[in-house]
Order: structure tokens, then C-alpha cells, then sequence
């Protein structure tokens, strides 16, 4: 499932993502000052192999940990065989209850672990004195079951813990704080592309959220 990582957080690789991340902010605003940009940060965590520092590895404990609800009844009755079979082969059966909240107390200090790195990177954009201008989208690609229904990681279950997964915004100028509005991946790149102030192509198959809320002015820069 993972382990301690024995070198120091600076020499993690998702130390490294956000380092460059930084940089290329950095280098941005001293090569052109006035000229928009846009950088991306992409995360490989938290994914497993859990490999995380030893202070984020060991940062909440099991025993506070409660199980999801669907890991204690899921009983796999009435489901697809391929939830069960996903089950027997991440090898959870063969774990202890005190194991899985273990599982779960390393993914909250790998999701902390990157947490403070995209703190670092907003905390770039206030050094650099461009956080007021600049839009940040931070989104995943999946979520994780991380022992709910029995299973771990993503697979072909269809459940909200894998398929809602958060969106969270700053700079686009939308009106409210948090919103239901149906969001997809697939808009991201033309929102992107909306706020870059280019007409979005018609072969997009997302929609700019700009689009799809109330908003006042956007940001001219993007991370």
C-alpha cells in the first residue's frame, strides 16, 4: 500500500512538482510582467503507493479514524461480480479493520502533503504580486474509494466517491461561493481557452464555465 518516504519533503517528487511550478511563475513575471501566462501543476498523488514523508505518513492517527459507511455494510449482494472480484484482489479482505483505517489515515496525510504544495504555489502568486489577476482552477481526474465499498483506488464502479470529485476556483469572477451546477473536466480547456480571450473551438465537447454561472470580470492569468 505505500510506506515512509526517508528523504526530506524537498526531495519528494511532489515537493518537485510544486518547486517547478513555482519557478516557471517566477520566471514568468520577471521575463514579462504584463503578459498573461499559464502554467499547470499536476500532481501524480494521492494515488498508491502511498510513498509519503514520515511527518505526513505518521500526521493523523487510525484510531481516530472512522471507516466509511459503505465498507462496514457493502456486502457486494444484488452488484456486478467485478466489485467483488476488485475487492478480493486489492487484497482488503486479507487486512484488519485497524489496517484499512491505517490505509485511510496515510491517503489524509498524502492529501495534506500536497495540500501544503499547492499552498506554497498560491503563496508564489502573492509574492509575485499576481494573485488578484490570476485564476486558479484545482480539480482531479478521479476520485478514490479508499476502502469504500470494499475497494481501493478507481475502477469500473459506477459510485460518487470516484466519479464527484472536487472542483475548487478562485479569480473567475463566479458570484457564488459553492454551486451544484453540473461541471465536467471536459470544460476546462475551454474555459481555458475563454479566459485567454480566444473564441473556444467547436470541436470542444465541454463548455467554458464562464458560461455556465453568473460571473463578473475574469483574470487574465491561469494556474
Amino acid at each position: 500500500m505505500g510506506g515512509i518516504n526517508k528523504r526530506p519533503v524537498e526531495a519528494s517528487f511532489t515537493y518537485f512538482i510544486a518547486e517547478r511550478t513555482i519557478e516557471r511563475i517566477e520566471a514568468y513575471v520577471e521575463d514579462a510582467p504584463e503578459a498573461p501566462f499559464y502554467v499547470g501543476g499536476h500532481f501524480f498523488g494521492p494515488h498508491r503507493p502511498y510513498f509519503i514523508p514520515d511527518r505526513y505518513f505518521e500526521m493523523y492517527d487510525p484510531e481516530d479514524i472512522h471507516l466509511p459507511e459503505s465498507a462496514v455494510k457493502e456486502r457486494f449482494e444484488d452488484k456486478p461480480g467485478v466489485q467483488r472480484r476488485r475487492y478480493e484482489k486489492t487484497d482488503l479482505e486479507s487486512l484488519s479493520v485497524e489496517q484499512w483505517r491505517e490505509i485511510i489515515s496515510i491517503y489524509y496525510g498524502y492529501v495534506t502533503f500536497i495540500d501544503d504544495q499547492v499552498g506554497r504555489i498560491l503563496d508564489a502568486l502573492e509574492r509575485e504580486g499576481v494573485a488578484d489577476e490570476t485564476a486558479v482552477l484545482f480539480t482531479s481526474d478521479h476520485g478514490s474509494f479508499v476502502t469504500a465499498h470494499k475497494n481501493l483506488d478507481k475502477g469500473p464502479l459506477m459510485y460518487e466517491d470516484i466519479y464527484n470529485v472536487p472542483l475548487i476556483t478562485s479569480g473567475l469572477g463566479i458570484e457564488e461561493d459553492a454551486t451544484d451546477a453540473f461541471a465536467s473536466l471536459l470544460d476546462l480547456a475551454p474555459t481555458v481557452v475563454n479566459l485567454a480571450g480566444v473564441e473556444v473551438p467547436e470541436v470542444y465537447e465541454g463548455r467554458s464555465l464562464l458560461d455556465s454561472v453568473p460571473h463578473k470580470a475574469s483574470s487574465a492569468n491561469l494556474t
